[in-house]
């Protein structure tokens, strides 16, 4: 009996039909493409968690603005060793009258997200609010302070992560950010 089902093993042991092998490209179809889409939800959600990180941090500095006093209140934004790092800062007089600085919340994003003006990253952006009104006082996108009383009564900045980006714009009459 039991050689009778050696010889029947090996009798069928022919090799792969085309219809098993149809089946497993299938399947591997299936598993890449599921893949594929894994990877891209991964960098939508980054790109639109980093963008809220940022648009919390200046609704906070805004809110701040009109309600604590402080000599100065920015948002900085500030690219180190590929990872962004944001700031708010409170900047105040002492009874000297020397300024003091003081971040009051920081966050980093890690990964592959850049921010950009004009299609070019931006490795530092600090937003200043007048006190009281919630104006954006002054912009400065690495290092070149930005007129704000210009023509122009917005900047536009995006946020990408892979092949997926955010654009938005800070309004200086407001200092509300739109997505656009």
């Amino acid at each position: 009996m039991m050689q009778q089902d050696k010889l029947r093993i090996k009798d069928n042991d022919k090799g792969v039909t085309l219809v098993e092998l149809l089946v497993v490209i299938a399947i591997m179809g299936i598993l890449v493409g599921v893949g594929l889409v894994a990877f891209g939800l991964l960098d939508t959600g980054r790109c639109k968690e980093s963008y809220n990180d940022f648009e919390s941090y200046v609704s906070k500095l805004r809110s701040k603005t009109m309600s604590v006093v402080a000599e100065e209140w920015n948002v900085s934004l500030t690219k180190k060793d590929g990872e962004y790092n944001l700031e708010l800062i409170q900047k105040q007089k002492d009874s000297e009258g020397n300024i003091t600085t003081q971040v009051v919340e920081s966050t980093t994003f890690s990964g592959k997200i850049k921010v950009t003006y004009d299609d070019v990253e931006v490795t530092q952006l600090i937003i200043t609010f007048k006190p009281s009104t919630g104006e954006v006082k002054s912009l400065s996108i690495d290092g070149v302070l930005q007129s704000v009383e210009t023509q122009s009564k917005s900047k536009m900045f995006s946020v990408i992560s892979g092949n997926h980006d955010i654009g938005f714009k800070i309004y200086y009459n407001t200092g509300k950010l739109q997505i656009e």
